[in-house]
């Protein structure tokens, strides 16, 4: 393989934040309507909580800690693609990282999820 087919290409890098970002976005997604259509069938039509607020603050949680996975999924993705960008030599290294990082984030986000549902008291 010549040299010109090993050097990495400088703009590879920018795939590690995308991926991670669309890969968090899809976990999240997939987890937030997962537990609305979990919680219809294991609770049917009792109520979670004791209150309206209590309902509203779960739900309230759940959209800001998915907020805020997301933006960690991105800004962890700029700084790991940036701090590696040397050794990325192919498009498929740039976005496995990306996928890793989207994976450890969809499973922060299902470890809040859980800590948010526990019932209280």
């Amino acid at each position: 393989m010549s040299e010109e087919a090993r050097r990495p290409n400088p703009a590879y890098w920018m795939f590690t934040p995308i991926s991670a970002f669309g890969a968090t976005l899809v976990g999240v997604v997939v987890l937030f309507y997962g537990e609305l259509g979990l919680l219809g069938e294991v609770v049917g039509t009792e109520r979670v909580c004791g209150n309206a607020e209590c309902g509203l603050g779960v739900g309230v949680w759940l959209i800001v800690s998915a907020f805020f996975v997301l933006v960690a999924a991105f800004l962890v993705g700029i700084v790991l693609g940036a701090v590696r960008r040397s050794d990325t030599p192919r498009l498929g290294v740039a976005v496995r990282r990306g996928l890793i990082v989207g994976g450890w984030c969809t499973l922060a986000y299902l470890l809040a999820s859980v800590v948010i549902w526990w019932p209280k008291g």
